[in-house]
């Protein structure tokens, strides 16, 4: 805690503040400006005779700036590096623009997952199979797609059966919709079923 003596004082033409007063000027907890000041976040400008931590107007202003950086997500080693000019503030607003964006693309696909277990009426079982398939990767869903055909149709010679099944596999983009995403869904499960894969089967050995 600060000194309860020492709430501001002067110093020539420059106001420092407690530790205390500090928090009510910005709303921030004692605890949490204390933690920054250790951090090297925000440095006292000076101590009292008995140890206490003042502030001036210097670093109540960058207690302000590392407060509206924390609102917006960032670390504590991105604001260090931010106020000590490591990094430009440019330079990690727009590293933190493709974070959020990839962090906004997870949601919305998780949206998507939802709103078809809503529409679906699906079982705990299969809304752990419908989020490991949203989670995957192009590559992934390449090669789910890729696993089925060469399982389903084996060694039969059907080229041409065999490149549109491959052709199924679907090209979500970066920011894919609710329609996109429950297509893919329908299709990854699909092709997990083992009665469809027999299905397949017959069909392509007939058209051999």
């Amino acid at each position: 805690m600060g000194d309860p003596r020492v709430e501001r004082m002067h110093v020539g033409d420059n106001t420092l503040w407690s530790i205390g007063e500090l928090a009510r000027k910005t709303g921030l907890s004692v605890k949490l400006i204390r933690h920054w000041s250790d951090a090297g976040v925000v440095h006292p400008a000076r101590r009292t005779p008995a140890g206490y931590r003042l502030y001036g107007t210097e670093e109540l202003a960058r207690l302000q700036l590392a407060q509206t950086l924390r609102g917006l997500g960032l670390g504590l080693a991105t604001i260090r590096d931010v106020l000590e000019r490591e990094s430009t503030l440019s330079e990690v607003a727009a590293t933190h623009i493709d974070a959020l964006e990839e962090q906004i693309r997870t949601l919305r696909t998780q949206q998507a997952v939802l709103r078809s277990v809503i529409r679906r009426n699906t079982t705990a079982e299969g809304l752990t199979t419908m989020t490991e398939l949203a989670r995957m990767s192009a590559a992934e869903r390449r090669a789910i797609i890729q696993d089925f055909v060469t399982d389903t149709l084996g060694e039969l010679d059907v080229p041409t059966y065999r490149r549109g099944l491959l052709a199924a596999t679907p090209d979500l983009p970066a920011d894919p919709t609710d329609e996109q995403v429950n297509a893919w869904l329908e299709l990854g499960e699909l092709v997990r079923n083992p009665a469809l894969r027999a299905s397949v089967h017959r069909m392509a050995h007939y058209a051999a």
